[in-house]
C-alpha cells in the first residue's frame, strides 16, 4: 500500500492534473517522507480510526447527558406534584377537623346552657307551687282554729259537736295537704321527665346535626311546657275546689248545728264563715295569678331559650361555610400557581433540551470546502496505491463546536475504501 517512490509519484500526479503540479509535486515529496514504509501508514489509519471511535463515544455521553435532564426534570415534577397533593390534603383535614371540633363545641355549651335554665324554671316553679300550699293550709288552719274557739267559747255545751267538727277539719287538713304534695310530686316528676327527654332530644339533634329536627324539638317542647303548665293549673284549680267544697261543707255542717243550739252561735260561726270565705277567695286568686304568671314567665324563657339556640347554630354553620369556602379557594389557588410554574420550567427545560439535541444533530452542520494544504497531503499520503493516485473528495462541518473533517473517496478500478471521519 506504501511502496511507491518519489518520482513515480510525481509523474502519476502530474499527468493526472496538469494545472497544478508545483502543489503536487510538494504533496508527493510530503507523502514519499511521511508513508515511506507500510507501518506508517497503518499507524495511520489507526489514529483516524480512534478518533472515530472518540466521536462515537462523545455523541453517546451526549445522549446519555440529555436522557439524565429529562429523567431529573421528571423526577423533579412528580416530587412537586405529589408534594402539593400532600400539603392540600392535610389542610383540608386539618380545618374540617378544627370546624368539627368548633360546632360540637358550641353545641354541647348551647345544650348545657338550655339544660340549667329549664332546670332553673323548674326550681322556681316548685318552689312558688310549695310557698302558696303552705300558705293556704296555714290560712284555712287558722281560720279552722278561730272557728273551733269561738264555737267553744260561745257553747259550751256542744262540746261534743265541737269535737267532731274539730276531727272533720283535721281529716279535710289531712286530706288538702295530701293532695297539695301528690300535686307537687307530680308536677316534679312531669318536670324531671320533659327535662330528661329535652336533653336526650338535644344530644340526638346535636349527634345528627339536623336543624330541621332540632326546630321540631323546639315545637315539642314547647307543646310539653305548655301541656305541663295546664295541668298543673287543672290540678291547683281542683284542689281549691275541694278545699273550698270541704271548707263549705264544714261550714254547713257548723251552721246548721249553731243554728239548732243557739241563734247567737248561728250569728258569729255566720261571720266566721264569711270571713273564712274571704281569705280563701282571696288566696285562691292570689294562688292563680301567681300560677298564671309563673306559667308565662316558663314559656316566654324556654322559648327565647331556643330561639337563642336557633340563632347561633345558625350562625355558627354561616360562619363554617364561610371558612371553608375560603380555606377551599385559597388551596385551589396555590395549587394552580404551583402548577403553572411546574408547567413553566417543565417547558423551558424541554425547549432546551430539543434546542440543544437539535444543535448537536445533522440539521445544525455548517458545511464547508476547505481544503488547507495539509489535508492535501494527508488524503495523498493515505489514499495512493500503485503508483496512482486515487480520486478523493474531501470537505469540513462543524459538529457542535468541533470541526470535522469528511475525506470520500470516489470509486476506481481498484475498488471502494471506508470513508474515513477525523476531528479536529
Amino acid at each position: 500500500m506504501c511502496s511507491s517512490s518519489r518520482s513515480s509519484s510525481s509523474s502519476t500526479r502530474s499527468s493526472s492534473n496538469s494545472s497544478s503540479s508545483s502543489s503536487s509535486s510538494s504533496s508527493s515529496s510530503s507523502s514519499s517522507g511521511s508513508c515511506s514504509s507500510r507501518s506508517s501508514c497503518r499507524r495511520l489509519v489507526v489514529v483516524v480510526v480512534v478518533e472515530v471511535e472518540v466521536v462515537v463515544e462523545v455523541v453517546v455521553v451526549e445522549v446519555v447527558v440529555v436522557v439524565v435532564v429529562v429523567v431529573v426534570v421528571v423526577v423533579v415534577v412528580v416530587v412537586v406534584v405529589v408534594v402539593v397533593v400532600v400539603v392540600v390534603v392535610v389542610v383540608v383535614v386539618v380545618v374540617v377537623v378544627v370546624v368539627v371540633v368548633v360546632v360540637v363545641v358550641v353545641e354541647v355549651v348551647v345544650v348545657v346552657e338550655v339544660v340549667v335554665v329549664v332546670e332553673e324554671v323548674v326550681v322556681v316553679v316548685v318552689v312558688v307551687v310549695l310557698v302558696v300550699v303552705l300558705v293556704v293550709v296555714v290560712v284555712v288552719e287558722v281560720v279552722v282554729v278561730e272557728v273551733v274557739v269561738v264555737v267553744v267559747v260561745v257553747v259550751e255545751e256542744v262540746e261534743v259537736l265541737v269535737v267532731v267538727v274539730v276531727v272533720v277539719v283535721e281529716v279535710v287538713v289531712v286530706v288538702v295537704v295530701v293532695v297539695v304534695v301528690v300535686v307537687v310530686v307530680v308536677v316534679v316528676v312531669v318536670v324531671v321527665v320533659v327535662v330528661v327527654v329535652v336533653v336526650v332530644v338535644v344530644v340526638v339533634v346535636v349527634v345528627v346535626e339536623e336543624v330541621e329536627v332540632l326546630v321540631v324539638v323546639v315545637v315539642v317542647v314547647v307543646v310539653v311546657a305548655v301541656v305541663v303548665v295546664v295541668v298543673v293549673v287543672v290540678l291547683v284549680v281542683v284542689v281549691i275546689l275541694v278545699v273550698v267544697v270541704v271548707v263549705v261543707v264544714v261550714v254547713v255542717v257548723v251552721v246548721v248545728v249553731v243554728v239548732v243550739v243557739v241563734v247567737v252561735v248561728v250569728v258569729v260561726v255566720v261571720g266566721v264563715v264569711v270571713v273564712v270565705v274571704v281569705v280563701v277567695v282571696v288566696v285562691v286568686v292570689v294562688v292563680v295569678v301567681v300560677v298564671v304568671v309563673v306559667v308565662v314567665v316558663v314559656v316566654v324563657v324556654v322559648v327565647a331559650a331556643e330561639v337563642v339556640v336557633v340563632v347561633v347554630l345558625v350562625l355558627l354553620l354561616v360562619e363554617v361555610v364561610v371558612v371553608v369556602i375560603l380555606v377551599e379557594v385559597v388551596v385551589v389557588v396555590v395549587v394552580v400557581v404551583v402548577l403553572v410554574v411546574v408547567v413553566v420550567v417543565v417547558v423551558v427545560v424541554v425547549v432546551v433540551v430539543v434546542v440543544v439535541v437539535v444543535c448537536r444533530s445533522d440539521a445544525c452542520y455548517q458545511t464547508t470546502r476547505a481544503s488547507p494544504s495539509w489535508l492535501n497531503s494527508y488524503a495523498s499520503e493515505l489514499y495512493y496505491r500503485n503508483n496512482q493516485r486515487l480520486p478523493v473528495d474531501y470537505f469540513t462541518f462543524y459538529h457542535g463546536t468541533r470541526l470535522v473533517f469528511y475525506i470520500q473517496r470516489r470509486e476506481t478500478t481498484v475498488g471502494y475504501y471506508p470513508d474515513i471521519k477525523t476531528v479536529v
